[in-house]
Order: structure tokens, then sequence, then C-alpha cells
């Protein structure tokens, strides 16, 4: 038992070893992404800016979502075919 114990403790003692290492790395990277933004200026944007702001619409529709004119057949064509189809299959129907 005390041997299981032993393990288990050194264990979780490398693995905080590996993690502080990685935070060090992180710091590093963090301290290197600061640098590189020093520079420059970040626009903050406050309560009164944004009640001063026009109001527009949510949603605005340029286009239709398709052209009439872009079918293959046109509608009456389309419903004469069904109907010429319907008339074959109640045709057959009667046979049986």
């Amino acid at each position: 038992m005390k041997k299981i114990i032993t393990i288990t403790f050194f264990l979780m003692l490398l693995v905080n070893f590996l993690c502080s290492q990685s935070v060090v790395e992180l710091a590093k990277k963090e301290k290197e992404r600061r640098a590189k933004l020093k520079g420059k200026t970040a626009v903050v944007v406050t309560n009164n800016d944004l009640r001063n702001l026009r109001r527009g619409p949510a949603l605005s529709i340029i286009e239709p979502a398709f052209d009439e004119n872009s079918l293959s057949l046109p509608i009456e064509e389309i419903e004469q075919e069904n109907t010429a189809e319907q008339v074959r299959l109640e045709e057959n129907w009667k046979k049986l």
C-alpha cells in the first residue's frame, strides 16, 4: 500500500513540474504577443457610443432567392406533364 502511495505522489509531483514548464512557455509567448501590439491602438466602444448609433433593419434582401426565368420548364408545361402522367397512371390502374 505504501508503495502505491509513493508512486502516486511522485507521479503527481512529476506532472506538477511538467505543467510549470508549460506555464513558463505560455508566459513568454504572451510577453512576445504584447510586445508586438505595443504600438497599436485599440478602439474602445462605450455605452454612449452605442446609444448614438442609427439603427437599421436587421435583415435586408437584395435579390430574390431564384430567378423565375431560369426554370427549365414553364409552370404550365409542368402541370400539363403531371396531368398526362396522372391520366396514364389512372388508365393502368383501371386495367388491373
